[in-house]
């Protein structure tokens, strides 16, 4: 049996060893992200490479130009 003593000590001991890993995985998913950032990042292709009118998707579509206020300029869409 342990005595009162050694079981706070053992459960200080717990306590610091789980939020030591918590801390650790917390930094290890900071770096993660720090390093990875720019591969993250969603940049579309300028140009389609199938539309929705294409085998793999056979699906029905219209083109759609919207206009901008203020401006000349339409947006386009499908």
């Amino acid at each position: 049996m342990m005595n009162p003593f050694n079981q706070r000590f053992y459960r200080w001991q717990t306590l610091l060893l789980a939020v030591a890993v918590i801390g650790c995985t917390y930094t290890a998913i900071c770096l993660f992200l720090l390093l990875w950032q720019r591969h993250l990042i969603y940049r579309p292709q300028p140009k389609l490479a199938m539309l929705p009118s294409a085998i793999a998707f056979n699906l029905p579509y219209e083109d759609v130009w919207i206009p901008i206020a203020d401006s000349k300029e339409q947006l386009h869409g499908w």
